[in-house]
């Protein structure tokens, strides 16, 4: 229990620095400033979030890492896997990396790093409700690395309105803890402050910021990923269903912004969450969103995952239509 004090005291700390954040040097923080077009805030919000996710996550695994059970060697990888993406998203933060610049350096930096520990790829994919077993052989680490891309990438699409991103995260938490093999108190962990980040986010006080979203990525990946290693307790197809909402939306919008003849990086105001913001409070739509998201995943219990795949691809373009409609 003594070793739990320290990351108990930086929950408190990062509290006091969410409500004083005005108090905290300005050439560290840096502020999101509305833009009367895309931004729906009306005054400056600090990109906080990001911040205070990673030096709790950093502290906890520096204090606590024989209780994860990663090893020495993947602990340090983690660690600098951790760090990078969030300097990459600081960097984003303060002075807008171009998406080439940025997609650069993630994938030269996982290509550098991903190889150095077995619990990071995926050798082969395991489905819950198919009886086939596809082993990857040599493709494993580029399939690992486009997956984390690609998770990367749907973690920053689905960050644009408050309370939806860091909600995800914490249904993937709560599932890890009932259905996977991760350590318990580190999960536990997560979900507080998470839950800290999302009520003052929810409130329109502070944002994840790029930082946030990117760090937010590689950690959920590499979890996903070691859970998925260690025991398998959830599947490949059980996998896309619990990130189906945020993997299908991105998909779409990619896809009509390379059929337009546009970057699939350009901002835009066509997310599912955007159309959302329609019809509910903004503070209020990663309800909506996150009862939407839930339910592939708790069918997959009772039904076949590949029948819930079908239906719900189907099911997501009728309320696309329907939220799309002047």
């Amino acid at each position: 229990m003594i070793y739990l004090w320290p990351n108990i005291i930086s929950i408190i700390l990062s509290l006091l620095a969410i409500i004083f954040v005005k108090k905290l040097p300005k050439n560290i923080i840096v502020y999101d400033n509305p833009d009367n077009n895309r931004k729906i805030h009306t005054a400056p919000i600090p990109l906080i979030g990001g911040i205070i996710f990673w030096i709790n996550i950093n502290l906890y695994i520096f204090i606590l890492y024989n209780e994860l059970n990663f090893g020495q060697g993947l602990t340090i990888l983690i660690l600098l896997l951790y760090n990078f993406f969030f300097i990459v998203g600081y960097i984003d933060d303060k002075v807008l990396v171009s998406p080439g610049k940025k997609t650069f350096a993630i994938l030269f930096f996982l290509f550098l790093t991903i190889p150095l520990d077995d619990k990071l790829i995926v050798n082969e994919l395991i489905f819950k409700d198919l009886e086939l077993i596809i082993l990857l052989n040599q493709s494993n680490i580029f399939f690992t690395i486009f997956s984390i891309y690609f998770f990367f990438n749907l973690i920053n699409f689905s960050d644009g309105a408050n309370g939806i991103t860091i909600s995800l995260c914490i249904y993937w938490l709560i599932i890890f803890a009932i259905f996977g093999s991760l350590n318990l108190l580190f999960i536990y962990f997560l979900i507080i402050i998470l839950t800290l980040i999302l009520i003052f986010n929810i409130k329109n006080k502070i944002f994840l910021g790029n930082s946030g979203s990117s760090l937010i990525s590689i950690v959920f990946a590499s979890l996903f990923i070691i859970n998925y290693n260690i025991e398998k307790t959830i599947k490949c197809d059980e996998i896309l269903l619990l990130m189906f909402l945020p993997a299908i939306d991105s998909i779409r919008v990619t896809v009509e912004r390379i059929i337009k003849g546009e970057s699939p990086f350009k901002p835009d105001m066509t997310h599912l969450h955007h159309l959302l913001l329609k019809k509910f409070d903004k503070n209020l739509v990663f309800l909506p969103y996150m009862g939407l998201s839930v339910i592939p995943f708790l069918l997959s219990i009772y039904l076949n995952t590949i029948h819930i795949l079908l239906l719900f691809i189907f099911f997501y373009f009728i309320i696309f239509y329907f939220f799309n409609k002047k």
